[in-house]
């Protein structure tokens, strides 16, 4: 997360989501200015689980942590059509310094033009787009007016079907993992328990 678009492919399971919200916590703690960020998925699914890792994470590093510069996080479900854009202005204003909107493609762009979606284009430091591989056409309409900001896609698919969204956000880094162990890399930062007598 040194500023760079990322597009990171791993296996299915091996740990994408938590390691992804692992370093945007850390970043955001280390960060003067904490981090605003926007995470799109094309499932409601997705975004509940990505919503959970987010909660969680958040909680765990402020127990390992004896004094987190923030301690407060808001989430903003943008995913199941729920949002009161009236509600949203006011709310808005008490936003804490780690803000992260979960949100579906199709949301997104409904709201183009709405409050919510003003406050994400003047507001947002990083998007990460999960399962990129999925619904390009929407995902890229959705934030093609927030472009300017520090992109991460996440993927299981094989490289060449990636090509063209490397392409899209270009230059990219991209994170050949097929010779990593995550479970094993989980383990030693201490995120997983390991494994005693093979259980």
């Amino acid at each position: 997360l040194a500023g760079r678009d990322i597009c990171g492919r791993a296996p299915t399971g091996s740990g994408k989501t938590r390691v992804t919200v692992e370093a945007m916590m850390e970043k955001a703690q280390s960060s003067g200015s904490g981090l605003r960020a926007i995470w799109v998925a094309d499932r409601k699914e997705l975004c509940g689980q990505a919503l959970d890792t987010i909660t969680n994470i958040f909680e765990d590093l402020g127990r390992r942590s004896p004094r987190p510069r923030f301690d407060e996080m808001t989430i903003v479900e943008f995913f199941d059509a729920q949002l009161d854009e009236s509600k949203f202005v006011g709310q808005s204003t008490e936003f804490n310094e780690i803000t992260i909107f979960v949100a579906t493609p199709d949301q997104l762009e409904q709201r183009f033009g709405e409050p919510s979606f003003e406050w994400i284009k003047d507001n947002a430091d990083m998007i990460v787009i999960d399962e990129a591989h999925l619904g390009r056409d929407e995902w890229e309409r959705a934030i093609g007016p927030i472009r300017d900001c520090h992109t991460i896609l996440l993927s299981a698919t094989p490289q060449p079907v990636l090509d063209d969204v490397d392409d899209w956000i270009y230059p990219v880094d991209t994170l050949d993992t097929d010779n990593v162990d995550f479970i094993e890399a989980l383990q030693d930062g201490g995120y997983l328990s390991e494994q005693i007598d093979g259980k």
